[in-house]
């Protein structure tokens, strides 16, 4: 698989980076559990169709988990990262499905444990077929509201998304997906050092775009 990644949620939990500049992650990652638990027959339209469930765990090394311009200021830390969701398909015509789902993460830093957090939040998705068969593209959109809570409270944040996104189902074995999404966080106010200057340091806005595709072997 190709993907662009926008960084993981550590990212937002620490100091925001200089312009130009991209983070990088290292890290192994390990998928415990994808399961879609299906109740009853297919839906018909307009019907709550199958739930859901889906849990990754990760452990993921950042080399500049202070987003620092200068190699020589750079700290390295490594993180545990678990992520779930669980939601319900609702088959809203014989080609649109809206997904719904509860949100939750959490990390815990090896050394900068004031950086340790949590996330809880909702998405909800629409996928659209323009056409019949397999190969038919797709069209999709998706918004998002979460909260994020760090052990350092002047991170705690709120995090808004919208994305829009299509596919296709290129070959037998190959699809693949093009997704532009806009994130915005609204951080927590901090105490006033110097009179005149904004303490909204993590009030940031990023925009993500990215190419995937996906081989089955």
């Amino acid at each position: 698989a190709m993907r662009q990644t926008k960084p993981y949620c550590v990212n937002n939990a620490v100091s925001p980076a200089p312009k130009g500049y991209t983070p990088v992650l290292r890290g192994m990652s390990i998928r415990l559990l994808a399961i879609s638990l299906v109740l009853g027959a297919p839906a018909a339209s307009a019907e709550w169709a199958e739930w859901i469930a889906d849990v990754d765990v990760s452990y993921r090394d950042n080399d500049n988990i202070n987003n620092s311009a200068f190699s020589d200021d750079e700290l390295d830390d490594n993180a545990l990262i678990a992520e779930g969701s669980i939601g319900r398909y609702k088959q809203l015509t014989d080609a649109t499905r809206l997904l719904l789902t509860v949100d939750l993460e959490a990390g815990k830093f090896d050394d900068f444990d004031k950086l340790d957090y949590y996330l809880i939040g909702g998405t909800a998705a629409l996928r659209h077929k323009t056409g019949l068969g397999r190969s038919a593209p797709w069209l999709g959109g998706h918004v998002s509201v979460k909260s994020l809570n760090v052990d350092s409270k002047l991170r705690d944040s709120t995090i808004y998304e919208i994305g829009v996104a299509a596919g296709k189902q290129l070959t037998e074995r190959l699809d693949g997906m093009i997704e532009l999404v806009y994130e915005t966080r609204d951080g927590e106010e901090g105490d006033v050092v110097v009179p005149g200057l904004g303490t909204d340091v993590f009030d940031q806005d990023s925009i993500t775009l990215s190419l995937e595709g996906n081989f089955l072997l």
